[in-house]
């Protein structure tokens, strides 16, 4: 197991924009290149988890991450994304590693991709496969919008600065869903229903609220829904449960501090909100079959 460190470790936007080669726009854009090792890859030597939208492209080498406790190995031609609240954590790179990233805050992301597309499909798929292989060609039209952008950031006398990054990042997701129109037939581009907009409300309200409310009745209060509405709409629409939803977020964050941190099992519990440690432990058992200390001992 890696070198334990007290907690898990939080980044945003604001607290990296003086890296070098680093291009930062108003707390809520940034976007570099990384060739061979750079100082941002050690921000993530430990399990880390970026308040931000992570965009990767790797255009020659390749490295091992951690993305959610799974390991991941991009290569030339992979596309990553990182979504907010995930668990990330860098193993290595070759020498040669050569990737180009944009990241976004949570307001900046919401801001483009909360109004005209349907997103949802697309986040589902993304949850189960991080990387997308591309082809060369795609590679460069990714590449086209990535230099402009680039190019764009740098120019402080334009006034219209952040609006055009918006429309670049919108237009490199259109492309990206021409790349795989083919690949899903849900990858469609249409108006958000309202069906999957209360989805994307229960992972936000999830997402903020997981240590803290495990109850399908609070997350219905929240989004001012009935239990039994909110449980047909999220099954309906991701195929899961809200419940299961949860289990699978509260377990995430329990396995990550039992790996990655030096706090003992009953602060563990404490700071996800059990009751005690036996319950705890009970709960922890019935999701991964084995005790939390069998796990952190695994």
């Amino acid at each position: 197991m890696d070198k334990a460190i007290p907690t898990l470790q939080k980044m945003d936007l604001h607290s990296i924009h003086g890296i070098e080669r680093l291009e930062y726009m108003d707390g809520d854009f940034i976007i570099f290149e990384t060739n061979g090792d750079t100082e941002f890859n050690h921000l993530v030597d430990y399990p880390t988890r970026p308040n931000a939208v992570i965009i990767n492209m790797c255009i020659a080498g390749s490295c091992k991450v951690s993305i959610n406790l799974k390991e991941w190995e991009i290569s030339k031609n992979t596309l990553t994304v990182i979504a907010p609240d995930n668990i990330l954590q860098n193993h290595g790179m070759t020498e040669d590693y050569h990737a180009y990233t944009i990241a976004l805050s949570n307001n900046f992301y919401d801001g483009i991709f909360s109004r005209q597309t349907d997103v949802v499909p697309l986040l589902l798929y993304f949850n189960e496969h991080r990387n997308f292989m591309l082809t060369d060609e795609e590679t460069q039209t990714l590449l086209d919008y990535y230099f402009l952008m680039y190019k764009k950031i740098k120019d402080d006398n334009n006034p219209y600065k952040r609006p055009i990054i918006q429309g670049l990042l919108t237009a490199m997701l259109f492309e990206f869903y021409n790349f795989y129109q083919q690949l899903a037939s849900t990858l469609e581009i249409k108006p958000q229903s309202r069906k999957e907009e209360i989805f994307t409300q229960f992972i936000k309200a999830l997402s903020k609220n997981y240590q803290n409310e495990r109850t399908v009745a609070s997350y219905a209060d929240m989004l001012f829904l009935t239990p039994k509405h909110l449980s047909g709409v999220i099954k309906e629409v991701s195929g899961k449960t809200p419940g299961e939803w949860i289990d699978q977020r509260v377990i995430l964050e329990a396995k990550a501090l039992l790996k990655s941190s030096d706090m003992n099992i009953q602060q563990i519990a404490e700071q996800l909100h059990f009751t005690n440690q036996s319950f705890f432990g009970k709960y922890f058992r019935h999701h991964v079959g084995m005790s939390p200390k069998e796990y952190r001992r695994s």
